[in-house]
């Protein structure tokens, strides 16, 4: 019943994250088979599979780690399963990341898929292997061009003083259930000062708010995602209609979102066009996550009261 809901409700995030959660849970009793068919279809769902989903379960006890580190099981489930797990684990094991790419390497041998592509990539990333992560996901967008591959590429290109707006743009698009894109399109369009242009008579809240610097691009994400998610079905026509303008809104700047730009830098009284990717070259994101009120281990509407007012 959760999953039928979930669809009628167009909430992809959500039913990703269901499939994940029900890998986890049978390969926690070692039912590798099948929870390689749930995280293949959590992954087919979902766009940003950051760790929400893994810590609202029981997580992987460290006799379960060492079952993981310690058994030669070449089995194509098996290694892809481990592989994945092991992006989340928590416990300061020594070498976990390595001996995840060792699994997802020797998946790929058997199988060259975009799923495995894409875990190499996340393995890569942790690894600090940036550059290399980003060929990972590009090999994944190749077989298959899914919006969790251009959610993490556009991200990462755009954290490595690179352009991946477009990326951005389009993962929203094609999953406007996932916050996460969102609160990325919104943050990188705002630090590139990229402005929609909007009508003189706009009412629009997403579209008059999508602008300003000053409205946190992750609260928004969460609030544009809260509805659409939650009324998408309901007979406020009202709320629906604010869904469709606010997208209809961004796809009428399309053109100046997916313009490639050039940072231009001042030497001695004359200007010299460098490409930069972004334009601010010394811009550090930041994330949800660095927060230090932020719980890992709650959704962000369990988050306390004081996460919410340091924002």
């Amino acid at each position: 019943m959760e999953s039928q809901n979930l669809i009628l409700r167009k909430n992809q995030e959500k039913l990703g994250n269901y499939f994940l959660k029900k890998g986890l849970s049978f390969f926690l009793i070692k039912e590798e088979k099948v929870a390689y068919q749930f995280f293949k279809e959590g992954l087919d769902f979902i766009t940003c599979d950051c760790s929400g989903w893994y810590s609202e379960l029981d997580k992987p006890t460290k006799d379960f780690i060492e079952y993981l580190f310690n058994t030669n099981n070449f089995n194509l489930e098996f290694l892809f399963s481990k592989a994945y797990v092991l992006c989340f684990v928590d416990l300061p094991l020594e070498n976990k990341f390595e001996i995840a790419l060792d699994s997802i390497d020797k998946y790929l041998e058997i199988k060259n898929d975009e799923y495995g592509h894409y875990i190499k990539g996340k393995i890569l990333f942790r690894l600090g292997k940036k550059d290399l992560a980003i060929d990972s996901f590009l090999n994944a967008k190749n077989i298959n061009n899914h919006p969790r591959l251009n959610y993490n590429i556009g991200r990462r290109l755009e954290e490595t003083n690179q352009f991946g707006l477009d990326l951005l743009f389009d993962s929203f698009l094609k999953n406007p259930s996932c916050p996460c894109s969102l609160n990325q399109f919104k943050m990188f369009m705002n630090k590139r000062k990229r402005i929609i242009s909007l009508n003189k008579n706009e009412k629009n809240a997403f579209l008059l708010s999508f602008n300003n610097k000053s409205n946190n691009s992750f609260i928004f994400a969460f609030n544009f995602v809260k509805l659409y998610s939650h009324d998408w079905l309901s007979k406020n026509d009202n709320s629906l209609e604010i869904i469709k303008e606010f997208i209809t809104g961004l796809n009428a700047n399309s053109d100046n979102i997916r313009k490639h730009e050039v940072y231009i830098e001042k030497t001695e009284g004359k200007s010299e066009g460098k490409f930069y990717g972004h334009g601010y070259p010394d811009y550090e994101p930041a994330h949800i996550t660095d927060n230090p009120y932020y719980n890992d281990a709650l959704d962000l509407d369990q988050q306390s009261p004081e996460f919410w007012d340091s924002i």
